[in-house]
């Protein structure tokens, strides 16, 4: 739909004689309503003359008009790739030409967006940084943009499926220890330890114990023969690098 121009001229004594108008530097024009429809940037002067011939000083109005929604943002990355356990994610695409701009961009989890609004809006141009994602597990998400004027469209929407991916459970390991009990706790032979990690994000990456603080050693389980009493600590880690609390045996 056009926009109308409505000029209301006063004057207190002689009163109104005429009012004039004209656009974008065109032929003047007495009148005082006029419309535009067509998307562009418009320059309206105009002015007034009382009965005894006074003129008004020109006035000049701005009036732009855009009706159309942006283009899908292009070339659209989510970063990081792959299991992260920190909720900080960074979107990044280019923008279309647009007659008023991009204004920014809306954002949307799991599922495409059903409305112009039905995301969350971030006055962002070209990079949107401190993204987060509403739970753990792999998100899609669906972008697209607002310009100036405040057209948008969802059917333009970018998706990324299981593009951002979020695990801040660490994995929980398993332990079981084999060899032959004695008095007061003391074990009269080897004692085998087995390990079993699980995890429901990301998944478990490694497995890794350390003797009486040593350094870490990477396995599902070893054998402890040496004689004495020692500390075992046990602990895995997922693969967006989540750490397990130690065990301590």
């Amino acid at each position: 739909s056009g926009v109308v121009l409505t000029l209301d001229a006063k004057d207190s004594s002689s009163g109104v004689s005429s009012t004039r108008y004209r656009v974008n530097g065109g032929a003047w024009v007495t009148g005082t309503t006029t419309s535009v429809s067509t998307p562009g940037k418009y320059v309206f002067e105009y002015y007034s003359l009382d009965v005894a011939g006074n003129q008004e000083t020109v006035h000049l109005y701005t009036l732009r008009i855009d009706t159309t929604a942006p283009g899908a943002p292009q070339g659209v990355v989510a970063e990081p790739s792959g299991w992260q356990h920190t909720n900080n994610f960074r979107l990044q695409w280019d923008e279309p030409l647009d007659d008023s701009g991009i204004a920014g961009i809306y954002v949307r989890f799991d599922s495409a967006p059903t409305g112009p609004t039905d995301g969350t809006f971030y006055p962002a141009h070209e990079i949107l940084n401190g993204l987060q994602v509403p739970r753990e597990w792999k998100l899609s998400v669906w972008v697209w943009l607002q310009d100036n004027a405040g057209n948008t469209d969802e059917s333009t929407a970018v998706a990324l499926t299981d593009a951002l991916c979020y695990d801040a459970t660490p994995p929980a390991t398993a332990v079981t220890l084999t060899g032959t009990k004695g008095g007061s706790g003391w074990y009269v032979g080897p004692i085998s330890f087995a390990m079993s990690a699980t995890d429901g994000g990301s998944g478990p990456d490694v497995i890794r114990y350390r003797i009486d603080a040593g350094q870490w050693v990477e396995s599902n389980g070893f054998l402890m023969s040496s004689d004495g009493s020692h500390e075992v600590e046990i602990s895995a880690i997922d693969i967006a690098g989540n750490v397990e609390p130690t065990q301590t045996f």
